[in-house]
């Protein structure tokens, strides 16, 4: 066991020396901001470390490149998700300052009207 953690250390050691500067341009391309660019990169040769699993040359470079590509889905996630809830946000914040005293009035008109309709439901149908 021992022996197979000193061979993959050497194994990532050199691979990080040939292929270091490729994982970060391949994550810069996709990403274009080099600083967070260099931070998955990072986290490319931590889950290398981690991987607990014996590495070979042949299979190292196309091994590094998956880990890559999916920390930059995982990293393109997180922007859409949070861009969403910002522009979510956004609109509804924008929506809440154009209301007219108009708008108030027909709203709670609805609201009344649609409560009078909901109690001439029956009572199980009141409660769905």
């Amino acid at each position: 066991m021992k022996n197979n953690a000193c061979r993959n250390d050497s194994l990532i050691a050199a691979s990080y020396c040939d292929n270091f500067q490729r994982i970060l341009h391949f994550i810069n391309s996709r990403i274009n901001n080099i600083c967070d660019a260099e931070n998955l990169a990072q986290d490319v040769w931590v889950r290398v470390l981690t991987c607990g699993r014996e590495l070979t040359s042949e299979t190292m470079v196309s091994f590094l490149f998956t880990i890559a590509r999916n920390l930059v889905y995982d990293y393109i996630r997180r922007s859409c998700v949070i861009s969403g809830t910002n522009e979510e946000i956004s609109f509804e914040l924008a929506s809440q300052s154009v209301l007219s005293p108009e708008s108030e009035v027909s709203a709670a008109d609805i609201a009344y009207h649609e409560q009078k309709r909901i109690e001439c439901l029956p009572a199980q149908r009141r409660i769905i």
